[in-house]
């Protein structure tokens, strides 16, 4: 089961670039989260009308814990670290893959 974990951001437009270069597929968050297992990738995405919005993929929510249980404080240096770049940041949600319960045919 997958765990997609999808952040939001408002970002000013002289922030842009230096936000791109920190939250995109190469930034520090991915080079963090690559240091997991169970970690897939980053996706960033540029909204229309402004912002921008993050997906992480992880395996599972079980690698997702784990490594957020030994690696808190570096999380929270680094969103310290970038916190400058947002006007404003919001958690959507954590998401996991499922699959449909099949019909028994009886």
């Amino acid at each position: 089961m997958t765990l997609v974990i999808v952040w939001e951001y408002d970002v000013p437009a002289e922030n842009a670039e230096h936000f791109e270069e920190h939250y995109g597929e190469s930034g520090v968050w991915a080079q963090f989260f690559a240091q997991a297992n169970g970690f897939q990738k980053t996706m960033l995405l540029r909204k229309a009308g402004g912002g921008y919005v993050t997906l992480d993929f992880w395996n599972s929510r079980a690698d997702y814990d784990a490594f957020m249980a030994r690696a808190r404080e570096r999380y929270e240096g680094i969103d310290r670290e970038c916190e400058s770049l947002t006007s404003a940041e919001r958690c959507i949600g954590k998401f996991e893959s499922y699959e449909p319960a099949k019909m028994s045919k009886t």
